[in-house]
């Protein structure tokens, strides 16, 4: 049965088992979202029972932003542009009304300040540092630093190499050092994205990445040894990735794993699936770190790249590089994980030719002052 049929088959299912009663966004203010796609960067309201309405929107043509950070204390917004060496950097004032002042392209940006082929930027934990993974395809060039983690303990970042084939430990603390804390080769991995869960002073912490190579999550139980450094006690425990125990067809490929505030279920997106639009896979989390597979989804489009969950948990945002939908938010609920319904079933019109060769949106978040 192909996965198009089963994700129908389970929509209906999941459409019959809920009421307006689960809707836990009925009554709230629209969300300020930022995004990132080929040649432009917007921003956008969500209303509770509507699609995206477009605030401001840069035209940026040559460039390519791949990820947004956007800080709070000082309202900047940073872009970074994966053709380039430069961060674009945007004053972005944040009311506290539905509508959000546009962007302003004329403000400078930071030229010439790293590497190329910037994916994923990230702050330390006081946001005096910005962490930026570059993911140069120079001849020879063997790391390719896909994201930077911070530990729940805000003390180092765990950086996802697939390059390498390993995770590297930085520490976080030390201002412009970044020491090397710790690494973990996965060979046959490939991991690109990863969380921290179940964090415990005796136990350690879990961290689950995405392996693009394995097809598979791997799940490492990580401690402190007494100098401090960081290690991987044993091998990891695998999860595969599939509906139930099948494991993904031929092509497929998992991309994003994002886990929701309470550290009990986590996400992942699936590339090249076969059917009209690719999957989100649901698993909740065990207390002994444990995965186990609760459900799949439709990502409404095809290759998404980036998924995110709203500050109040209650939305799930899709970014899709192809396919029907560019931008989709699913409406959450915080109990069980589980995605109720679509709140956008209209494209956005910026993005309806660049689906076809997969320039669709590559990031989606939302934005808080918090």
């Amino acid at each position: 049965m192909k996965l198009d049929v089963l994700i129908s088959i389970l929509g209906l299912l999941s459409a019959a088992t809920s009421s307006l009663s689960l809707h836990p966004r009925a009554d709230d203010p629209p969300l300020q979202i930022i995004i990132g796609a080929p040649g432009r960067v917007m921003s956008a309201t969500l209303p509770a029972t509507e699609g995206f309405e477009v605030k401001g929107n840069v035209s940026l043509p040559e460039a390519r932003p791949s990820w947004l950070l956007y800080h709070p204390k000082n309202d900047v917004l940073y872009a970074a542009d994966e053709t380039s060496t430069s961060i674009l950097h945007f004053k972005n004032t944040l009311p506290a009304s539905e509508k959000l002042t546009p962007f302003d392209s004329k403000t400078t940006n930071f030229t010439n300040i790293g590497s190329s082929g910037v994916v994923h930027l990230t702050f330390n934990k006081d946001k005096t540092r910005m962490l930026g993974c570059s993911e140069s395809w120079a001849e020879n060039v063997l790391v390719k630093p896909q994201q930077a983690v911070l530990s729940p303990g805000d003390d180092f970042f765990a950086v996802n190499d697939p390059g390498a084939d390993a995770i590297f430990f930085i520490n976080a603390n030390d201002a412009d050092e970044f020491a090397l804390m710790g690494r973990v080769n996965t060979t046959d991995c490939g991991p690109r994205h990863g969380v921290f869960h179940h964090v415990s002073r005796n136990s350690g912490m879990g961290y689950t990445v995405v392996c693009q190579t394995a097809n598979q999550l791997w799940t490492y139980k990580l401690t402190y040894d007494d100098k401090m450094a960081i290690h991987a006690d044993g091998l990891p425990t695998t999860t595969a990735l599939g509906i139930g125990n099948s494991t993904l067809l031929n092509g497929t490929m998992p991309s994003e794993v994002i886990l929701d505030s309470e550290g009990t279920h986590l996400y992942v997106s699936i590339q090249n699936a076969g059917g009209v639009e690719d999957n989100i896979l649901l698993f909740s989390v065990n207390e002994d770190r444990s995965l186990v597979y609760e459900e799949i989804f439709g990502a409404g489009g095809r290759m998404p790249q980036m998924m995110s969950l709203s500050k109040d948990n209650k939305v799930l945002f899709v970014a899709n590089l192809k396919g029907r939908l560019g931008l989709v938010a699913w409406e959450r609920y915080p109990k069980d994980g589980r995605l109720i319904r679509r709140l956008t079933e209209s494209q956005i019109s910026y993005f309806t030719s660049e689906m076809d060769s997969g320039d669709g949106p590559r990031f989606i978040m939302e934005m808080s002052k918090d």
